[in-house]
């Protein structure tokens, strides 16, 4: 008898050791899950991979360029006041207060920066004789209904952009100052570059509406293969 009472004992111990080591696995999961989801990690990852394929090409420039030689994904970013971004499928949502416009520049001004630093903020020497301007879409931006009602125009965003130090997103008088960005258009951040013979030309990033002809014509791209959709 006793025998059979020790036995029911180890066991017993067993099965609890092995529900409080399930239960430190879940609580575990959860709390990286947690973490990777507030890091954003998917979409840092992204932009890494396409930087990092720009300095492998710089690395190697001998050998002409084609849209081919970047890993380089657009990416779409929902700027919401609290709703969802019409017609529009993201990759990212970001929640802003809608009497804050500085969180919404912020934003604006992040995605122009990270655009410049993926394609090597014009230092690095991608080589080629393309004779044409390539550009490449890094992200796409939609706002939702809340924040159409506002009103933020590239005047503003270019004060913030030298307020910040990052004035290379966008200079001088290129685009209309008294344009609403939060239109309810979908605007795009656009840099693109130029590999002529020994000289490489640059062009930092800008924040436009693509179905504009207006636009079009100032930023003067011939294609926008480098990034893919």
């Amino acid at each position: 008898m006793k025998r059979k009472s020790c036995f029911k004992k180890v066991r017993g111990e067993i099965t609890t050791k092995q529900l409080v080591s399930i239960i430190i696995l879940i609580v575990s999961f959860v709390v990286i899950l947690f973490l990777i989801m507030r890091l954003d990690l998917g979409e840092t990852s992204v932009k890494e991979i396409c930087h990092n394929s720009v300095v492998l090409k710089a690395k190697n420039p001998a050998g002409g360029l084609t849209g081919g030689d970047f890993d380089c994904k657009t990416s779409y970013v929902c700027i919401s006041g609290g709703e969802d971004c019409e017609d529009f499928v993201y990759d990212v949502k970001l929640k802003v207060d809608v009497e804050k416009k500085n969180e919404i520049l912020k934003i604006l001004a992040e995605e122009m920066a990270d655009c410049w630093w993926m394609f090597g903020e014009g230092e690095l020497n991608l080589g080629g004789a393309s004779r044409k301007n390539q550009c490449a879409i890094c992200s796409q931006i939609k706002f939702d209904k809340k924040l159409q009602e506002k009103e933020i125009t590239y005047g503003d965003l270019r004060e913030y952009l030298f307020a910040e130090n990052i004035a290379h997103g966008l200079s001088g008088d290129d685009f209309k100052s008294h344009k609403n960005i939060l239109d309810g258009e979908r605007y795009s951040v656009v840099t693109g570059f130029n590999t002529d013979v020994g000289k490489d030309t640059f062009y930092p990033p800008v924040l436009v509406d693509l179905n504009s002809a207006e636009v079009k014509k100032k930023i003067n791209c011939n294609t926008f293969d480098v990034a893919r959709a």
